[in-house]
């Protein structure tokens, strides 16, 4: 394995601890297959019916445009990615399809009003894998590129399958790890509603959450104060 290949798998799988990694990891993966972007996501039911979700994405992209626009283009997404699901072997081999195998002609592509929404982005061609063929509703990887790159080419697919094995274990190991992060950042949301201070700490004493209202009673007060290890601390003795 070469170094900046084995660097980067280590980055990947930093990712498990701190899933808030993935967009600099898919920087530097966009980078090495001259992508203009990539997103991780995946197919989900929700009260029978089927939706799309964006996992993580590539600095290219901001958040105000992804979810958007997995909402208002979710059927065409969800119908591609039908194709491309029954264009994969039964092999545990990653595979990447082009959107070139998933339409007859270019035309009927580029009449797709998903297709022109991304192309004022400069994103043209795309590609896409299956990350774990055994939950087909799961992982799921995309690879844009852009009209004067044209589609991917077979050496940036060889590139690619060096890292998607990677990326697929990384994403299945760091999936707990997100799920208490999004659980976390739900709590914290609600918290920082209520009208009282509330703040969540460890049996040592160590702050593990606290809301807005919290902080700034701290602030105003000056009652309780954190020492160098984040523990909670009343700011006199007699207090």
């Amino acid at each position: 394995m070469t170094e900046p290949l084995r660097d980067l798998v280590l980055d990947i799988y930093d990712t498990i601890a701190d899933p808030g990694g993935w967009p600099k990891v898919l920087d530097r993966l966009a980078d090495i297959v001259n992508a203009r972007g990539i997103i991780l996501f995946e197919l989900f039911d929700k009260g029978g019916e089927r939706r799309l979700g964006a996992l993580y994405f590539n600095s290219i992209f901001k958040p105000e445009i992804v979810y958007p626009y997995m909402k208002y283009f979710k059927d065409y997404e969800i119908e591609e990615q039908d194709i491309v699901t029954s264009l994969m072997s039964d092999s545990d081999q990653i595979e990447i399809i082009r959107d070139s195998e998933i339409f007859d002609t270019e035309e009927e592509r580029a009449a797709r009003a998903n297709v022109q929404a991304f192309a004022a982005f400069d994103i043209h061609h795309r590609a896409f894998a299956l990350l774990d063929k055994d939950s087909k509703m799961r992982a799921r990887f995309s690879v844009q590129h852009s009209a004067d790159h044209g589609p991917i080419t077979e050496a940036e697919e060889a590139e690619l399958r060096q890292y998607l094995p990677h990326v697929a274990k990384a994403l299945e190991l760091g999936r707990p790890t997100a799920q208490l992060t999004q659980a976390h950042d739900s709590l914290k949301v609600a918290l920082d509603r209520l009208k009282v201070g509330v703040c969540a700490m460890d049996t040592q004493g160590v702050v593990m959450m606290a809301n807005e209202e919290f902080e700034r009673q701290r602030r105003e007060y000056g009652v309780f104060q954190l020492d160098k290890d984040n523990v909670l601390r009343l700011a006199k003795p007699g207090d």
